[in-house]
């Protein structure tokens, strides 16, 4: 009554059954909107980092430079999609993304960053963003990152192509 709307970014990761009834889930936020607190350096800085991250996809995505391969920490695991075998390696990387880019966006993509969110404990975040494929379909894909002195740590990629 008489109170002030307030928008919270959040991301959550469900499980699922497979009778469909939500088993887990883990949300991605930060109170500092609501609480109207301090914004610290850890979170500025992990957000500058997955934006970062997804500035280097793009331009992965038009074949504009290689940086994607240098916004991982020295050890790190990503999975991409979520549900499958991580990988720990950028030459694992430099094999896997080109071989799915070529499967599944042969003509280049480009990535549109909705939202990105960090949490309380400021080493995790999300982003929203939509991998537009050129000549395909676009992806609605959410990423949750574990993020490490700038770098990414732990990448769970969250799409699936129908």
């Amino acid at each position: 009554k008489g109170g002030v709307n307030i928008t919270v970014s959040r991301s959550d990761l469900l499980t699922v059954s497979p009778l469909g009834c939500i088993k887990h889930v883990k949300a991605y936020w930060s109170l500092a909107p609501l609480l109207k607190t301090h914004v610290s350096e850890e979170h500025k800085n992990t957000k500058e980092a997955i934006h970062k991250y997804l500035n280097a996809l793009d331009e992965l995505g038009q074949a504009k430079s290689y940086d994607y391969f240098e916004q991982f920490d020295k050890e790190f695991e990503v999975h991409d999609p979520f549900g499958t075998a991580p990988m720990t390696m950028v030459a694992e990387l430099q094999k896997v993304i080109p071989e799915l880019g070529a499967l599944i966006a042969p003509n280049g993509f480009t990535v549109t960053t909705k939202d990105v969110a960090v949490a309380a404990d400021p080493k995790y975040g999300t982003a929203h963003l939509v991998l537009n494929i050129v000549k395909g379909p676009s992806v609605d894909i959410i990423d949750i990152f574990t993020i490490n002195k700038g770098k990414v740590k732990s990448l769970k990629a969250v799409w699936h192509l129908i």
